[in-house]
């Protein structure tokens, strides 16, 4: 408003009053207001442009300082991201961005250092190393370790190419499959080179003791150089070499022996351990040494040598010889290596050195016999024609000394097929006498009973001076089958058809058994039998009954024929702790010892082993005053074996002897059967067919069969011999008995079939099909197989005919008690009623 003094314009509202020197303009109110708010807008527009721009400006000027900043710092870690740790500086200030920078331009440097050093290690330098920045630098830690590793396995390497297989990298866990391998590799390389020292050791060795025996040396250097090199090279103490020579074993060299034993010298083949060797051709390894062996002896003392090796060397199949050897220190499995290797090369030396032997003899008969010619050519160069004469004869002479020389060769050849010959018979021989049962006992069975019948005289018709007469052919028939079952017991031992029939065995019943048996005769004797069985010991055990019988009931004949005054004492009780059992390897607690001891003649020392051997006993002249074969110690030895036991002895001449029996408390197992067979050689003996014959005299003989009704008590007879079954047939006839009688299996099982007999007596070994086989088709067949049947035969098959169903079994030769006792039990059989199934 222009100045105005108290005037009011209207349009004011206001005075106009004291207005000096003006004018007073009213203009429109309108007016001036647009233009108040024109003025407004424009500068409020201007401030906010001046805003505006000023803040483009900050944001220029931030987006230069700050964010160029941060997109080459990103640039930078995606091309360190994709591998790229070349640097490029970046100019920053020391604001937080620039502290940024610098972290991750240490960080880069840091993975330069780390990728140098896996650059060098990439292309074989390991010497470089990373720094470790701090305890948590886990990449420069695994960095360093790898390198470590590697610069490991170069060490290894190195050793490994020097020939070190000593050090052994160990895995840094289950999956470093590097360091597995290495291991695994080393290992193997060890084991190789190994073997390959092993190999050269055996070959230096073996191409040493070839230097040894080379030449020609006599059989005695020889054999000396031989065991001298093998005992100094394996650490042998002691050592002995045999040399085969006429079937024998001969030692040719020792080392270290002080004094040879003179039985030693020569050995049979199978004789002791060095025989035993020869014969197997196989190596024997001894680590339980007795106390009589020979001893590694030196000036300072004496001792037993721990470990035995017996190696035989031979020259295609055929033994040249043994080697023994004796040490402190147990064989290694290169000396074992090396005494294989050599054998070879020993035997080619000795047979050679015997070659050279024969050749020299031959050589001097060649030379005396050149010797001779020439005298005799310097005789008859008197005369040309005496000349031509002599040389035509020492032409003659000559074919004629080859001549001989052959035959003598084939003779030592045909001597030596003899002698192989000669042992297959032997053998065969004990199979043979083994299976000759039935052969020598059929005949004695008739003898014995008929003269025992003819000794009871029941009729009373003989005098008794023929009664005694019978008497004398039974006693003498019963001795006769005493010897022939001893010789047939150690005939099937020797042959390895011995049977064992394993049971429980109580052994106080045994006790009282054997006391009920022989105390009348030591009464007879006016002798002391005590009887005694340990408390300690179980009610029961399982072996062979009838076999340890055999073996005591022996042991018991023996005290009572040699002792004259005194007593006898059979005691059961556990063996003692310290009892020696090596040969048989019980266990004392768990076996039993049954032992007999007498105060009789006694055994001398130097007869201990003599009275264990076939037909022998202490001297000639026990033999004649105490009679006997000598056969029952030799089989009581065997039989202990075959009861998985063995036998002690002590005797002192003049007061006594005292036999041990050892025996498993439990074998286990209903039979055991050891045979043994024959590898070469075949051995036929023609035996006179007497089947026939007997089959046919059986057949002759009447029975009933004729007049036989159905409600006659009957007896099928079933035997091939004609005197024996004549003697049941007049047995059966005394019983009130019907009799057929078959001398073989088929009439037999027709008459069984078409006659319905009461009752059969069964023998075993028949003609054409044997009595077992007629034994199961009698049971097979309805109409049969109710009929009683009982075996009498000279096989010892009573279980397997209980088995079968038999009512009995008998074995042959028989008295006229068990021939009683055979008929009650018929009798018995008959009188049951029988009984109905329902099937």
């Amino acid at each position: 408003h222009p100045i105005m003094n108290e005037s009011r314009c209207y349009h004011c509202h206001g005075s106009t009053r004291n207005v000096l020197g003006g004018i007073a303009v009213c203009s429109s109110v309108k007016n001036i207001s647009s233009a108040i708010i024109d003025t407004r807008n424009k500068s409020i527009f201007i401030g906010i442009s001046s805003l505006i721009a000023l803040i483009i400006l900050i944001y220029k000027f931030f987006d230069y300082r700050v964010s160029k900043r941060i997109t080459i710092l990103l640039k930078t870690a995606e091309n360190v991201a994709l591998g790229d740790l070349s640097l490029e500086k970046i100019k920053t200030s020391d604001d937080e961005i620039g502290q940024v920078n610098a972290s991750f331009m240490n960080m880069i440097n840091s993975l330069q250092k780390i990728t140098s050093v896996c650059e060098a290690t990439s292309v074989g330098d390991f010497t470089k190393s990373v720094e470790i920045r701090s305890e948590k630098d886990s990449l420069g830690k695994s960095v360093n370790q790898m390198a470590e590793s590697l610069r490991n396995v170069v060490k290894q390497a190195g050793r490994i190419a020097e020939g070190d297989y000593s050090i052994e990298i160990q895995p840094y866990s289950e999956n470093d499959e590097m360091g597995i391998a290495l291991h695994k590799m080393t290992s193997a390389l060890k084991e190789m080179v190994a073997d390959y020292e092993r190999r050269n050791l055996l070959k230096s060795a073996r191409m040493e003791l070839n230097d040894t025996v080379r030449g020609e040396q006599d059989i005695a250097e020889l054999a000396k150089n031989i065991i001298s090199y093998i005992c100094e090279h394996i650490g042998a103490k002691i050592g002995a070499l045999y040399i085969v020579e006429k079937d024998k074993l001969s030692m040719a060299g020792s080392y270290a022996y002080q004094k040879i034993n003179e039985q030693f010298k020569e050995i049979k083949f199978n004789q002791g351990l060095v025989g035993q060797a020869a014969q197997k051709k196989k190596p024997i390894l001894l680590t339980d040494i007795p106390d009589d062996y020979i001893k590694i002896e030196s000036s300072l003392g004496n001792a037993l040598p721990r470990h035995i090796v017996l190696f035989p060397f031979l020259i295609e199949e055929t033994v040249k010889g043994v080697i023994e050897l004796g040490s402190f220190q147990e064989f290694s499995e290169l000396d074992l290596a090396f005494l294989e290797q050599v054998s070879d090369s020993i035997a080619i030396a000795v047979n050679s050195a015997q070659s050279r032997n024969k050749m020299a003899s031959l050589l001097e008969q060649t030379m005396e016999q050149a010797e001779e010619l020439e005298v005799q050519q310097e005789e008859l160069r008197q005369t040309n024609e005496e000349l031509e004469e002599q040389a035509q004869m020492l032409e003659e002479q000559k074919e004629k000394i080859q001549k001989t020389n052959l035959e003598l060769n084939n003779a030592r050849k045909l001597l030596e097929k003899k002698a192989d010959d000669l042992e297959i018979s032997s053998q065969y021989k004990s199979e043979f006498l083994a299976n000759m049962s039935h052969e020598l006992r059929t005949p004695l069975n008739s003898i014995l009973l008929l003269s025992r019948l003819l000794s009871d005289n029941k009729e009373g018709a003989l005098s008794e001076k023929q009664i005694e007469f019978a008497q004398t052919i039974f006693s003498s028939g019963s001795d006769l089958l005493d010897l022939i079952n001893e010789i047939l017991d150690l005939s099937k031992v020797e042959s390895g058809k011995m049977e064992l029939h394993i049971e429980d065995i109580n052994l106080a019943d045994f006790a009282a058994s054997i006391e009920q048996k022989f105390k009348p005769l030591a009464v007879e004797k006016d002798l002391d039998l005590i009887v005694k069985v340990a408390d300690n010991l179980p009610d029961h055990i399982r072996t062979d009954q009838l076999r340890i019988s055999q073996i005591v009931k022996n042991f018991l004949s023996n005290a009572l024929k040699f002792t004259s005054k005194g007593e006898i004492k059979l005691k059961i009780e556990r063996p003692d702790t310290k009892t020696n059992l090596s040969k048989s390897g019980l266990d004392p607690e768990k076996a039993i010892a049954i032992s007999i001891s007498d105060s009789g003649i006694g055994i001398p020392k130097d007869k201990f082993r003599l009275i264990f051997e076939a037909f022998k006993q202490a001297d000639g002249s026990t033999s004649r005053k105490y009679g006997g074969t000598g056969l029952g110690l030799s089989i009581s030895r065997e039989l202990a074996r075959y009861l998985g036991g063995e036998i002690h002895m002590k005797s002192e001449e003049g007061k006594g002897s005292v036999f041990t029996l050892y025996l498993p408390e439990k074998i286990e197992g209903k039979v055991i059967t050891k045979k043994t067979s024959l590898k070469k050689g075949i051995l036929k003996i023609q035996l006179p067919d007497k089947q026939a014959s007997k089959t046919k005299e059986s057949s002759t003989i009447k029975d009933d069969r004729k007049n036989l009704l159905p409600e006659d008590k009957s007896i099928l007879i079933i035997e091939d011999d004609p005197n024996f079954a004549k003697i049941l047939c007049d047995l059966s006839r005394e019983k009130g008995f019907k009799i057929l009688v078959a001398g073989d299996g088929e009439t037999g099982l027709h008459l069984a079939d078409y006659y319905n007999p009461s009752a059969i007596i069964l023998d075993i070994n028949l003609p054409g099909m044997d009595g077992w086989a007629v034994m199961s088709w009698l049971k097979e067949n309805t109409k049969t197989r109710h009929i009683p049947v009982h075996f009498i035969s000279i096989s010892d098959n009573n279980l397997d005919a209980m088995k079968m169903g038999a009512i009995g079994f008998l074995a042959k030769p028989v008295s006229m008690e068990n021939l009683e006792q055979v008929f009650r039990k018929i009798d018995n059989m008959i009188s049951k009623p029988q009984r109905n199934l329902l099937i």
